[in-house]
């Protein structure tokens, strides 16, 4: 043994002294290795999951809980009215097709950037306020603004900042129309409903009033592709539910995340199942506590004193 120590370097002495462990088993030092390499895998995630499961639990239902109180209390309805305005050409014997829907798509530009014009607005804002004689919605307060020398006028800006106007060109078969569409979201489904009824029907009145700077060009060309009046606004807002499930999707992923950190943090080996998870060898013995160990054995030592003395009472 010495002739052979003698005879081989330093490092093939090394080489024999380090451990070799079996590559058949779960107790491989290279393939531990290059476990701890790749990082966590999906089963080690899982397992830190169901070791703290109620910590996950009491996530997702404080996320539920958040939840439900931003959906009933913090929440702000979105109600969003929509009025659909057609703008056709005049189709006489000479026009064809492909100039009809030219014309019209020009009309409807038009119309689009006319909408937003001050003599269209200041007669939606009248429509508006006289529409609330007995000023129970507010509307002249809001659309009504008292200048220095006492005098009035229609708050323009405020009604432009409500409403929009957007062109649209559908297709049926070969034939194409443009639509012009008005729509206002407010968080009022009273106040979306009104301020598109109005705008629409003060574009109609100006365009057809001898006194509209656009009579003759639009005239007879605007006409509601909905015959009836917008009655009932849209709640657009995110429903309930989905705010609930995203509640309890993100108290769930907090969950995971607090247990995988608490793992990943915590060095200590609590169980025998763990120990041979992470050596790979079989434990075949454990050192019980000595406290556990001393009650144990002063409690058979007391019944076997019990069953003794009544075995002699009973002698």
């Amino acid at each position: 043994e010495e002739k052979y120590m003698q005879e081989n370097s330093n490092e093939e002495i090394e080489t024999l002294q380090r451990p070799q462990v079996s590559k058949g088993g779960n107790n491989n030092v290279i393939e531990k290795t290059d476990e701890e390499e790749r990082g966590i895998t999906l089963g080690q995630i899982w397992h830190m999951i169901i070791k703290h499961w109620i910590a996950v639990v009491i996530c997702m239902l404080i996320g539920l809980a958040v939840g439900v109180v931003y959906a009933r209390a913090i929440k702000k309805p979105v109600y969003k009215a929509t009025r659909t305005i057609l703008v056709a050409a005049h189709d006489d014997e000479e026009s064809t097709d492909s100039g009809v829907v030219s014309t019209s798509k020009q009309l409807a530009q038009v119309a689009v950037n006319y909408i937003k014009y001050t003599e269209v607005e200041q007669a939606a804002c009248k429509i508006l306020v006289e529409g609330d004689k007995d000023n129970q919605k507010g509307y002249a307060k809001k659309f009504i603004t008292v200048l220095q020398d006492g005098t009035t006028e229609y708050n323009t800006v405020a009604l432009d900042g409500y409403f929009k106007a957007t062109l649209q060109t559908y297709a049926s078969g070969t034939s194409y129309s443009n639509f012009i569409d008005v729509t206002c979201t407010t968080s009022s489904a009273q106040l979306s409903t009104d301020i598109v009824n109005a705008t629409v029907q003060a574009l109609q009145d100006v365009c057809n009033s001898s006194e509209g700077s656009l009579n003759g060009l639009l005239n007879q060309t605007i006409f509601p592709g909905n015959e009836a009046r917008v009655e009932n606004a849209v709640d657009t807002s995110t429903s309930n539910l989905i705010i609930g499930a995203v509640g309890v999707i993100g108290g769930a992923v907090v969950g995971v995340a607090y247990a995988i950190i608490r793992e990943l943090a915590d060095t200590k080996i609590g169980s025998k199942a763990e120990l041979e998870y992470l050596t790979g060898y079989k434990v075949i013995g454990m050192v019980p506590k000595y406290e556990a160990y001393a009650e144990e054995h002063t409690k058979k030592d007391e019944d076997k004193k019990e069953e003794g003395e009544g075995g002699k009472k009973n002698a």
